[in-house]
This record gives structure tokens, C-alpha cells and sequence, in this order.
């Protein structure tokens, strides 16, 4: 089915006076435009930082500011991916100052077979269109022509011959040579998943390859990581706050000792919010039971070789997507049931926060509290592969943080896009395209 799109195409810098019959139109440059620079809209952009360049050429006739308070209208875009492998844009529309309450919400969604090109063409064009009230408010919606695109005139009933299933293939290989060594690693992925709104049912299967070897004049070493890993997992809609989910899988891994694991898994998730409003918050329970079989490649530290476990799991995931920044926590918890003193804890956080005017504050941070390594191997490691970490190593914790802050101060617009000494990035060709339009509507 063709794809409706309502595209800007005309955009002037020039103020154009009404054609009578019989006469032409008169065109006058931007210095009678009676929008003067000063005037126009204010827009802070957040989420697509590899487009915001495009954007600003785009649309040349607003004002991009440095910080969100800064302007009139904030535009946070946030993204999630479709059943189809597409993406699916969220685009909030928040004003300020006189436009403060005027709110509007829009989404757009980049199919599985588009170019990058393409996508960020369509998002801009969604984003201009939700930006129409604004400039129209603020007096320079005189300035603007439409056209509808698709000429045509009956819509054709679409018909999905593959019934929602997505297939997906993908290798990645990595070689890495030089004098002293040797690394090659990779993965390969295959997938097929079908998503609608009652069911979701995916099934993938995952093989990981590292190698590597180097030698010096006193030592040679070489080592060969491999995981496999099979996974279905059966997901039934209950209503708009519960889903049943069942899993089934298999695992292996040279890494944690594992020489074979079967697994399977039941269980349910609760989300306090709907899931339809999942673009700006979620906050979702999920229980697990899941019994699974495992033998190992080297007998354990509790001499086993192998051995049938019972755990369960409880999720607590939250994130939410705010005028301020965005923030995801997530708490995970797992027991043996069978045996109930070994246990895991893993707590995740994420913040991207505007604490004041120009000033930004990135948290990530995680924690690992670890009393459940039935799989170690009681053979004795090598110092190198201790050292390379190239097998699983017993421990009682984990935990890493990242701190990011900065402040930006100074001129509030930054409208400017000037690509010299950007070390060999190419330029986009349409982006020159619009600036040397834009230059000659100037002369």
C-alpha cells in the first residue's frame, strides 16, 4: 500500500505577494522578509544528534538554541524498534514560554527495508509538520506552500503474504592481524519473529567466535572462546496491563564451563502503566520459574559434572522519558529453589538529566551482588587467561559507574552547519544542494 505523506515543499526566504489573473508573482529577498531573524521560532531538537545538522539546512528558517530552556518549543524524540525490524519514531512536542501548555504528540515509523537516508528525510518532514501550529503562531506560517504527494486516488488494501514473520540473517566476521598476533573474532545470528498485538513469538539462534593468539620471545599463547545459544520465547496479550510468556532454550559456553544447558521458562508480567504508553513511561513486573539441565565441560568446585536446577527470576524495570532528560532503572533477582543460599542480584541505572540552564549531568551506573557460581571449574587457571579473561572467574560482586557532566554557555543560537577540518567527513550532497539554494535566494 502506498504510503501517505503530507510534505513541506515549499519554503522561501522570500515574502511572496498574490498572483491576480493575468500577472506573475513577485518575489522580494529575505531582507524584506517582515519575520525578522530575531523572530523566529526558538526549537531545541533532542534525540537524533547524527541528523541535528540536517535538520538546521532544512529547516533554516527557525532558530536552533543551546539548551531546551532556551527555547520555545522542545522537541524529544524517542525510538522503538517494530515487529517488522523497522523503527518507530515518538515525537513529544513541548512549548514554552507563550507556548507553554501547547503540547502535541506525533509518530512516525521507518520501515525494516529503509535507507538511512530515507528515514531521516521522512522524520524531518514529520517534524516540520508537527512544528506547523508553532511557526503558524508565531506569525510565519504566511510563508509557507503544501502539496499533497501521492496522486493516487484510491488506496489499495495491502496484503502480507508472510503473515507477520520477519526473518533476519546476519554474520559478523572481525580479523585483526599483525606482527605479534592474531585475533578473529564474530558472530553469527539467525532470527525469525511475528508480532502482533496479541501474540509475540521469536525465535533466534546465536553463535559467538573469539580467537586469538600472540607470541613474544618467551611465550606463545593461544585460546578459542565459542557460545552457542538457541532461544524461543512464546508471548500471549492478556489485556492492556498483563502478558503470559513461555521460554525454551539451549546454551553453551566455553567461557562459564558449560559444555551443554537446556533450559525452559514460564511466567507473567504486570505493567503498571498501559502498554500503549510505553514511549514516555513503563514500569513492568515480571516473574519467572525456570528449570533447567546443565553439564559442564570441567567437573565444578561442588564436584559436579552435571546437574538439574530450579530458579526463579524476578524483573522490576522502569523508564521514563521526561521535559528534563530521560531515566531507566532496572532490578533483577535470581534463586535456586533447590538450593535457596545461592542467589544473584543486578541492579542497572540510567540518567541523561539537564540540571540548569547548560548544564548536563549522564549517570550509568551497575551493581552485581553474585552468590550463585555453580558453573566454575575447579581446574586451575593459566595466568593468562586470567589475566585476558578468557574464562569465568568466581567472585562475590561487580559493579562499574560512569559519570559524564558538562556546561555550555554562550551565544544562545546555533544555527550555523560548517563542515571544514571535520577530518574527511563526507558531506551530505543534499545538505550543499539546500545551502547553495538557500545562497542564491539570499543574492
Amino acid at each position: 500500500m502506498q504510503t501517505l505523506l503530507l510534505s513541506i515543499l515549499i519554503i522561501s526566504a522570500t515574502k511572496s505577494f498574490a498572483q491576480t489573473s493575468g500577472t506573475d508573482s513577485t518575489s522580494h529577498s529575505i531582507n524584506t522578509d517582515s519575520t525578522l531573524h530575531s523572530s523566529y521560532l526558538k526549537i531545541f531538537i533532542d534525540g537524533i544528534p547524527d541528523w541535528q545538522d540536517y535538520v538546521k539546512v532544512k529547516m533554516w528558517y527557525a532558530d536552533y538554541v543551546r539548551d531546551p530552556k532556551l527555547s520555545q518549543v522542545q522537541v524529544v524524540i524517542s525510538l522503538q524498534p517494530t515487529a517488522s525490524g523497522g523503527q518507530r519514531y515518538s515525537l513529544f512536542f513541548l512549548g514554552r514560554e507563550r507556548f507553554d501548555g501547547k503540547n502535541d504528540t506525533l509518530s512516525y515509523t521507518a520501515a525494516l527495508e529503509n535507507t538511512k537516508r530515507q528515514t531521516r528525510d521522512e522524520l524531518t518532514n514529520v517534524i516540520m509538520m508537527g512544528l506547523m501550529p508553532y511557526f503558524a503562531l508565531n506569525g510565519q506560517g504566511k510563508y509557507f506552500g503544501f502539496e499533497y504527494t501521492d496522486m493516487q486516488q484510491r488506496a489499495q488494501k495491502s496484503f502480507d503474504k508472510w503473515n507477520y514473520w520477519i526473518f533476519t540473517l546476519e554474520v559478523n566476521p572481525d580479523i585483526a592481524v599483525d606482527a605479534s598476533g592474531t585475533g578473529i573474532a564474530g558472530d553469527a545470528v539467525v532470527s525469525a519473529a511475528r508480532v502482533t498485538d496479541d501474540w509475540k513469538i521469536r525465535f533466534t539462534g546465536d553463535a559467538i567466535i573469539d580467537y586469538n593468539s600472540f607470541k613474544t620471545d618467551t611465550l606463545t599463547y593461544k585460546s578459542t572462546e565459542l557460545i552457542k545459544l538457541l532461544n524461543s520465547l512464546v508471548v500471549k496479550s492478556v489485556n492492556d496491563h498483563w502478558s503470559l510468556g513461555a521460554e525454551a532454550g539451549y546454551y553453551s559456553s566455553s567461557f562459564s564451563n558449560i559444555s551443554s544447558q537446556f533450559q525452559a521458562a514460564v511466567g507473567g508480567e504486570y505493567d503498571l502503566f498501559p502498554y500503549n504508553q510505553s514511549v514516555n513511561h513503563l514500569l513492568t513486573f515480571r516473574y519467572r520459574l525456570q528449570p533447567f539441565y546443565t553439564l559442564y565441560n570441567d567437573t565444578t568446585i561442588y564436584n559436579k559434572t552435571g546437574e538439574f536446577l530450579l530458579n526463579h527470576i524476578f524483573d522490576a524495570t522502569y523508564t521514563r522519558v521526561e521535559r528534563w532528560g530521560n531515566f531507566i532503572f532496572d532490578f533483577t533477582a535470581k534463586e535456586y529453589v533447590n538450593h535457596p543460599d545461592q542467589f544473584r542480584l543486578d541492579i542497572v541505572g540510567a540518567i541523561e538529566v539537564r540540571l540548569a540552564q547548560g548544564l548536563f549531568l549522564n549517570l550509568l551506573g551497575n551493581y552485581s551482588y553474585i552468590r550463585n557460581q555453580r558453573d566454575i571449574s575447579n581446574v586451575g587457571l593459566s595466568p593468562e587467561e586470567i589475566v585476558l579473561q578468557h574464562r569465568e572467574l568466581q567472585t562475590n560482586y561487580s559493579y562499574g559507574l560512569t559519570v559524564g557532566i558538562s556546561y555550555t554557555f554562550g551565544a544562545i543560537y546555533n544555527n550555523i552547519v560548517n563542515p571544514r577540518y571535520e577530518s574527511g567527513i563526507i558531506i551530505d550532497p543534499e545538505i550543499a544542494n539546500i545551502l547553495n539554494l538557500n545562497l542564491l535566494g539570499q543574492k
